[in-house]
C-alpha cells in the first residue's frame, strides 16, 4: 500500500463515518448510488467513510428528494418530510444534533381547535374522537386475527353495520378517517390493507418539527460526497463483471449500484433493468402502494387566527371528505403568519389537476368560514403535487389490499450482489418515514461491506 493510501486508511480509522458502522476500506471498488434522498445520502456517506469510491446520481437539480425545504417567501417551508417521528434514540435526531439543526418542542397533536362545516365550533367532541379510536382498535384486533388482508373500508363498514359508529355523523366519520388514516398513510380506506395499521415499530419520545428546515440533515450528509445533479437514470445493466448506469449525465460504470428512487418511480418503470428484475421483486413493486399527501403553504400579511394562535392544529369537519380538514399553525413554530393545509389520498390526487389559484380559493373558502369573510388573502402560496412529480410519483408507500410486510422485504433484497435497494418503501420497521429511509441506506451499505 502506498503512503497516500496508508494516510487515507488512518484518517478513516480515526474519524469513522458520519453514519458510524464498521470501517473496512475497500480500495478500487466503486459503488454508484441512484437518488440523493436521505436513503441515498445515508448509503453513500456510510460507504465512502469505509473507503469505497462512491458516485451519487440525482435526477433533480437539488439534493434531498422528498426532503425539500422551500425558502423563497422568507420562511423555511418543508414541502415533503416535516417531522421526526419519535425523537428518542432516533437516528434523525442524532443527525440533527450533529448538524446543529434546531428542533421544535414535542408536538402535541391533541392541542387543536375543531370547527363544524359552517365554521362554528365544536365540530367533534374529544370524547367522540376517543370513542372512534377505541372502536377501531377493537375491530382491528379482530380483523388482524381473522381477515388481515381485508381493506380498512371493510372494517369501517362492518363497524357501521353493527351500529358501533352511530355516535358520529357522516361528516364526523369522514373527518376521523381523513385525519387519522388518510393523512397518516396517504391512502383511502378502500385501498389500504388492515395490516397496514399494525405495520412497523413505534419510535418513542414524541414528534418534533424543524423550524429552520429539514434540509439541514441532507445538507449535512452531503458535505463530502460526489453528487451529479440533473442526472436522470434511464437504464441499469448488471452482470458478473459489474454495473453500468445510463443517465442524462452520461454512463457510469461501477462494481455495484444502490437504487434508492421512490417506489412510485419503480412502479412506473422509469428505470429499465437489464437483465429484468426477478419476479419476486417485480411482484413487490406491483403489490405495494404509493400514496399521496399534498401541502398548501399560505403566507399572509398578518395573523388573523388570534383565537387559535397558541394551538398546534386547526381542524375543520368539512361536508366533503378531506377538503382542507387539517391545518398546521405555522406561527407557533416560525413566528410568521403562515398556515399549512394538508390534503391526502383521493382529494390529494384531485387537487393536483387544479390551478394554484383554484386550490387557493378552496383553501380560503374554508378559512373564511372559520374566521370570517374579511380576512386577508395570502401574499404567497406554495403547493406540492407529489403524484405529478416525475421523480417521486407519490409521497410515500403503504400496504395496499393484497400486500403484506413480506413485499417490503422482497423489495429490499439485493440482486446478484450487484443491485441493492433502499428507501422508505423497503423498510419493514419504519415505512413511510425518514428514519426508515435513512436506516435502509445504512442497511445496504452494511450488506455491501459484508460481501
Amino acid at each position: 500500500m502506498d503512503s497516500v493510501n496508508i494516510i487515507r486508511l488512518i484518517v478513516i480509522l480515526i474519524l469513522g463515518g458520519l453514519a458510524g458502522g464498521p470501517v473496512m476500506a475497500k480500495e478500487n471498488e466503486r459503488v454508484i448510488v441512484v437518488g440523493a434522498g436521505i436513503a441515498g445520502l445515508g448509503a453513500a456517506n456510510s460507504l465512502q467513510s469505509s473507503g469505497y469510491d462512491v458516485v451519487l446520481l440525482e435526477a433533480r437539480d437539488r439534493i434531498g428528494g422528498r426532503i425539500w425545504t422551500e425558502r423563497s417567501s422568507g420562511v423555511a417551508m418543508d414541502m415533503g418530510a416535516s417531522w421526526i417521528h419519535g425523537i428518542k434514540k432516533n437516528p434523525i435526531a442524532a443527525l440533527a444534533e450533529k448538524a446543529k439543526a434546531p428542533l421544535s418542542p414535542i408536538f402535541d397533536y391533541d392541542h387543536a381547535s375543531n370547527y363544524k362545516s359552517d365554521g362554528s365550533g365544536e365540530g367533534l367532541p374529544d370524547k367522540n374522537a376517543e370513542r372512534f379510536m377505541s372502536t377501531m382498535e377493537d375491530y382491528l384486533a379482530w380483523y388482524l386475527r381473522r381477515e388481515p388482508n381485508a381493506s380498512l373500508q371493510t372494517l369501517i363498514d362492518d363497524a357501521q353495520s353493527e351500529g358501533d359508529l352511530d355516535f358520529l355523523t357522516s361528516a364526523q366519520l369522514n373527518f376521523m378517517v381523513n385525519t387519522e388514516v388518510e393523512h397518516e398513510f396517504a391512502a383511502s380506506p378502500e385501498k389500504l390493507s388492515v395490516e397496514a395499521l399494525d405495520e412497523g415499530k413505534s419510535q418513542k419520545g414524541g414528534d418534533v418539527l424543524f423550524p429552520q428546515g429539514y434540509d439541514a440533515i441532507t445538507d449535512y450528509l452531503a458535505q463530502s460526497l460526489v453528487i451529479h445533479t440533473e442526472a436522470v437514470v434511464s437504464k441499469i445493466k448488471y452482470d458478473a463483471k459489474g454495473v453500468v448506469v445510463y443517465s442524462s449525465a452520461g454512463e457510469f460504470r461501477g462494481d455495484r449500484v444502490v437504487v434508492t428512487v421512490p417506489l412510485g418511480v419503480l412502479k412506473a418503470g422509469r428505470i429499465e433493468f437489464s437483465p429484468s428484475l426477478p419476479d419476486k421483486k417485480l411482484q413487490a413493486i406491483e403489490k405495494l402502494g404509493m400514496g399521496v399527501l399534498n401541502k398548501v403553504w399560505l403566507t399572509f400579511p398578518h395573523v388573523f387566527w388570534h383565537r387559535d394562535i397558541e394551538r398546534n392544529i386547526i381542524q375543520y369537519v368539512s361536508e366533503e371528505e378531506g377538503h382542507f380538514s387539517e391545518w398546521l399553525n405555522g406561527y407557533k413554530y416560525v413566528q410568521q403568519p403562515v398556515l399549512l393545509g394538508f390534503n391526502a389520498a383521493e382529494y390529494g390526487v384531485t387537487i393536483e389537476s387544479k390551478s394554484d389559484q383554484a386550490i387557493t380559493d378552496e383553501a380560503m373558502a374554508v378559512l373564511r368560514k372559520i374566521y370570517g369573510e374579511d380576512i386577508p388573502g395570502p401574499e404567497a402560496v406554495k403547493i406540492t403535487r407529489w403524484r405529478s412529480d416525475p421523480y417521486a410519483l407519490g409521497s410515500y408507500s403503504y400496504l395496499k389490499v393484497g400486500a403484506t410486510t413480506k413485499h417490503r422485504k422482497h423489495l429490499a433484497e439485493p440482486v446478484n450482489n450487484r443491485l441493492f435497494f433502499a428507501g422508505e418503501a423497503t423498510s419493514s420497521a419504519y415505512p413511510a418515514t425518514t428514519q426508515g429511509a435513512y436506516l435502509s441506506g445504512l442497511r445496504e451499505a452494511e450488506r455491501i461491506r459484508d460481501l
